[in-house]
């Protein structure tokens, strides 16, 4: 580096950093996904077509049913991307995801809820592994800090958006004001399987 220093923004690099937004949306998904189960316990039609309380064991079990799915998803994650490489890793995970919000988005008991919650947690913590790695390999050593710092904090960016369309949502009434946040949760899922398929 000290005798070869790379240029920030050649041509090159600036598309490894654009490159690199499909493994942060890996983050924002992340974000998205843990949030959403906190803006539903507070959505009166969401609690109504389920005739549950925002507390209690219902409301525990739904809410750990997202990190259940992650933790049943361990033993698959180094066969996922080791074996398949980082972008087919996520690639898999985006299209666990979809199939989690399918569920949800449709669902018309609490079980079918839970069972698209448990697909979104195990697609995830398979995302959340692929993601930072595939950032941090692309990149250029002298910017892979620096890269790899901003991977995690949109994962901010994804609560956000969460809170945002949960709020919005409600003046639309009735199932619609949590159906429509829930199918949101395939946006970054279909960004990355869209996006990933320009990189060599």
């Amino acid at each position: 580096m000290i005798k070869d220093p790379p240029s920030a923004w050649t041509k090159a690099q600036t598309l490894i950093y654009l490159f690199s937004v499909v493994g942060f949306f890996c983050s924002t998904m992340n974000g998205y996904d843990g949030s959403l189960i906190n803006n539903l316990l507070q959505n009166p039609a969401f609690m109504e077509k389920y005739s549950v309380q925002n507390s209690g064991i219902w409301a525990g079990i739904v809410s750990s049913m997202y990190q259940i799915g992650g933790v049943v998803a361990l033993p698959f994650i180094g066969p996922a991307i080791d074996g398949w490489g980082r972008r087919i890793g996520m690639f898999v995970a985006a299209i666990i995801i979809i199939v989690g919000t399918a569920i949800q988005g449709t669902s018309e008991s609490a079980s079918q809820f839970m069972g698209g919650r448990f697909l979104l947690g195990f697609g995830v913590s398979i995302a959340a592994a692929a993601g930072p790695m595939y950032v941090v390999e692309i990149n250029h050593p002298a910017y892979r800090g620096v890269v790899g710092a901003m991977y995690n904090t949109l994962w901010f960016s994804g609560a956000i958006i969460a809170s945002g369309s949960a709020r919005g949502a409600l003046n639309t009434g009735g199932d619609y004001s949590w159906r429509l946040i829930t199918w949101l949760q395939a946006l970054f899922s279909g960004l990355i399987l869209s996006k990933g398929f320009f990189q060599g």
